[in-house]
This record gives structure tokens, C-alpha cells and sequence, in this order.
């Protein structure tokens, strides 16, 4: 039954992660060009997050380091609203994240 259940909140979360990840996807662009801009490359960074002692890849901009004072204050303002984690959408759609990696929890 626990794989069952399992089997289920992770195709929810799948579904879920594909359907934010195409409302949000004119604005991942948009950030991924202006840090381009700012920061120059990287741009995209992989994150590891420990979970239960595993261990999961996750994508997320890059909103710190070095760069123009311009980008820090664009890499303040992405964190402050989370949108510096829209990148590990694509994580979760590719299994190797779950939407509370990326800071969305929906299931318990």
C-alpha cells in the first residue's frame, strides 16, 4: 500500500510540477536572460539536497556571487520571492527532485 500511495503523490507531483513549469516558463526565461546580462555564466545552478539521507539533485538560478551591484539586487530580490527555485521545477518533472525540495509543499 505505502508504494502505492508513493507511486500516486509522485505522479501528482509530477502533473502539478509540469503545469507550473509551463506558467512559468516565459518568466524563467526572462530571469535567465537578465542574469546572463548581470552575471554573466553560470547561470543555472545544481543544488544537493539531503532528504532521509538521500541525496537529490536540484536546478536553481544562481543569486549570489560575483557580479555587477545590479545583479545583487536582482539575486536579493529572487531569493526573497522564491523565484530563484523555478528552475528545480525541472528537476521534479525529471524525478530527480520533489516539489518540497523546490520549496512548494503540497502533500504531507
Amino acid at each position: 500500500m505505502k508504494s502505492w500511495r508513493q507511486f500516486l503523490i509522485r505522479t501528482a507531483e509530477c502533473a502539478i510540477a509540469c503545469i507550473l513549469f509551463l506558467f512559468a516558463w516565459p518568466m524563467i526565461v526572462l530571469v535567465y536572460l537578465v542574469l546572463l546580462r548581470f552575471a554573466g555564466e553560470p547561470v543555472i545552478i545544481r543544488d544537493s539536497i539531503v532528504d532521509s539521507g538521500n541525496t537529490r539533485q536540484s536546478l536553481r538560478f544562481r543569486s549570489t556571487g560575483q557580479g555587477t551591484s545590479g545583479f545583487r539586487e536582482i539575486g536579493r530580490f529572487l531569493r526573497q520571492y522564491g523565484i530563484d527555485e523555478l528552475p528545480g521545477l525541472w528537476s521534479v518533472i525529471r524525478g530527480n527532485a520533489r516539489l518540497k525540495d523546490v520549496g512548494i509543499q503540497l502533500f504531507g
